[in-house]
């Protein structure tokens, strides 16, 4: 079943998802998603991994960023996702 961020955080954005980029509110299509260290070290107020997104913008230009510099799009449908049913996917 299909949600909107409007009515849900409890989505998934898959790679062909469309997003919206903070700041200027541009949109793209999600190409691909890396999880990666954040940093080399242990360092204090950091994040230890980081999702990061690259999106094709409308312009055609591919974007490379951390995830929290985009968002779903409020009213576009995207995959509902409940974290505790998933784990019975990969046990």
């Amino acid at each position: 079943m299909k949600k909107t961020y409007g009515e849900t955080c409890l989505i998934e954005l898959k790679v062909g998802d469309r997003v919206k980029r903070i700041g200027d509110g541009r949109v793209g299509v999600l190409k691909d998603i890396k999880l990666v260290p954040n940093t080399r070290h242990d360092v204090a107020n950091r994040f230890g991994l980081v999702a990061i997104l690259y999106v094709k913008m409308d312009s055609g230009s591919v974007q490379c960023a951390t995830s929290d510099k985009f968002l779903p799009l409020v009213d576009e449908p995207y995959d509902e996702f409940y974290p505790t049913a998933h784990l019975e996917k990969i046990e």
